[in-house]
């Protein structure tokens, strides 16, 4: 486990402190499934990275398992109350601590570890939160479709180590503190919705009230596909590399923020350009997002190939402002996503948004309606920076005072108490006591199971009959890798074969006859 007086550190600590590791101050450290079963309607939920906020675990868009798979993930990896969660992959640094008494079951996924803490808990949490340990494990994160952190390098990660005193201390300090962040965050953010609100009213009023009054009466009722065409995009194909890391910036829906589009995420060749339904937007061409949620951006200093998700909206006789068409879009927002349809992505169809209809001045109204609402958006914007820089700065104090509380400047120390270094070698009796009391339950749980051969619980269980991988997992206490690898055995010494079944079109395993 290693030693903490050659651990490697970040700072000088105060005195009655010390550098020890993750794995050196919990009792156990694991991820969630590596093989999550099959997706059910209901169940069990199954947490990922998305459910976990700073300080908040949710249940929203979960993955739910079988009461079965969930008795085996329970013992494979036990999650408990005053457990430490901390997303490892893709979205890394979030963390949670599970609450005492722990309000539901559940299971993880393989982007959260769970942390069995022999210090204080939320002192860990927040120590998790700090931008110390945030940079960390950005630079220790490995991959290149996504990024993750590898258990041991989680666990040989460096942690400060205060006596256990001062770590409530400051568990109670941070709390204060953030506590009124909060409240001061959570009104900043309700100012912001408030804004938005009112923009929405702004563009009410210059389509249905008094700024379409102001400008002029004159306007006519027609279909949106009288006005305007809408051309769509495309995907090249991911599975051809030639078409991916080129010159021409490619815009998909993750992509659309603000008035205007001044850059992509990814870019394609002008061969994926050639290969695919893509099509370019030039600057100054209005671009509506036509699925999952609705909204428009203008297009800026540069031509953008578009993907199917968005479509570009043309004049279809050059007589409209292209301010007015983004305004006029973000007034159809309401009215074009109830028309939009779909289970898994929600979308409108084309026949749909060319037969909505709407009222359109001649231009010289657009331009006054143009030139109304810049007007009166240019103060809203203004109050909305202050908002932001106002949400900015909130979020840089919490890491101000979580970079103080770590290394040891935001409460008093006290000489008297006991350091560190005393508690971290009680901290390993606990843990080693904890670890003998472990080992023995499990090996009184699996012996039954594991006293079998694998062979013989396929003879007595599947015989005459096809099953997968997670049908035999649930049949033994084995590991995922020794599973793995004892059928792989099995497979090569031809006791076991492999067929494709056609009605559930998936590989399947059979015991040979």
């Amino acid at each position: 486990m290693g030693n903490s007086e050659t651990i490697n550190t970040l700072h000088t600590l105060p005195d009655g402190w010390i550098w020890t590791t993750l794995e050196l101050v919990s009792k156990n450290i694991t991820d969630g499934s590596h093989n999550p079963p099959g997706k059910q309607d209901s169940g069990i939920p199954m947490l990922s990275a998305r459910n976990i906020e700073n300080g908040k675990i949710t249940f929203d868009e979960v993955r739910y398992i079988s009461e079965r798979d969930y008795e085996y993930e329970n013992q494979r990896a036990r999650i408990e109350a005053g457990d430490v969660l901390l997303t490892i992959v893709a979205t890394i640094g979030r963390s949670a601590i599970i609450p005492v008494p722990i309000q539901q079951r559940f299971a993880l996924q393989r982007s959260v570890a769970a942390i069995k803490p022999l210090i204080n808990g939320h002192f860990l949490m927040y120590v998790f939160q700090g931008p110390a340990f945030q940079k960390l494990l950005t630079d220790n994160a490995k991959g290149t479709a996504q990024k993750g952190v590898y258990l041991k390098t989680l666990r040989e990660l460096p942690i400060p180590l205060p006596p256990l005193e001062e770590q409530h201390r400051i568990v109670s300090k941070i709390e204060e503190l953030f506590s009124e962040l909060d409240h001061a965050e959570k009104g900043l953010k309700k100012a912001q919705k408030q804004l938005e609100v009112y923009k929405q009213a702004l563009l009410k009023s210059a389509f249905e009230g008094n700024i379409r009054m102001k400008t002029n009466a004159n306007w006519y009722k027609l279909k949106l596909g009288d006005i305007y065409d809408f051309i769509g995009g495309g995907t090249p194909s991911k599975k051809v590399n030639t078409y991916w890391k080129g010159n021409i910036p490619w815009a998909s829906v993750k992509d659309i923020s603000g008035m205007y589009l001044n850059s992509t995420q990814d870019k394609i060749t002008i061969e994926g350009l050639n290969n695919s339904s893509a099509n370019i937007a030039h600057k100054n061409n209005v671009i509506l997002v036509s699925r999952i949620n609705t909204g428009a951006v203008i297009i800026s200093n540069l031509d953008v190939a578009i993907n199917q998700d968005l479509k570009i909206i043309k004049s279809k006789n050059d007589s409209v402002d292209f301010k007015f068409i983004y305004y006029h879009f973000r007034y159809l927002q309401q009215n074009i996503i109830k028309y939009s349809k779909g289970t898994t992505v929600s979308g409108i169809r084309l026949n749909e948004l060319n037969n909505i209809e709407v009222e359109m001045p001649e231009l010289p109204i657009q331009t006054n309606v143009v030139f109304e609402l810049e007007r009166q958006f240019s103060n809203v914007d203004k109050l909305m920076i202050n908002i932001i820089e106002g949400i900015t700065k909130v979020k840089n104090i919490r890491h101000s005072i979580l970079k103080k509380a770590f290394e040891g400047k935001l409460v008093s120390q006290n000489s008297n108490e006991e350091s560190a270094k005393i508690l971290i070698k009680k901290i390993q009796i606990e843990k080693k006591n904890y670890l003998e009391e472990s080992a023995l339950n499990k090996a009184i749980v699996n012996k039954p199971m594991k006293s079998k051969p694998l062979k013989e619980i396929l003879n007595e269980n599947f015989v005459g009959q096809e099953f997968s991988f997670d049908d035999i997992r649930n049949k033994t206490f084995l590991t995922y890798e020794e599973l793995r690898d004892q059928l792989y055995k099995l497979l090569d010494e031809l006791k076991l074969e492999t067929v494709y079944n056609e009605k559930i079109q998936r590989i399947q395993f059979k015991l040979r006859t």
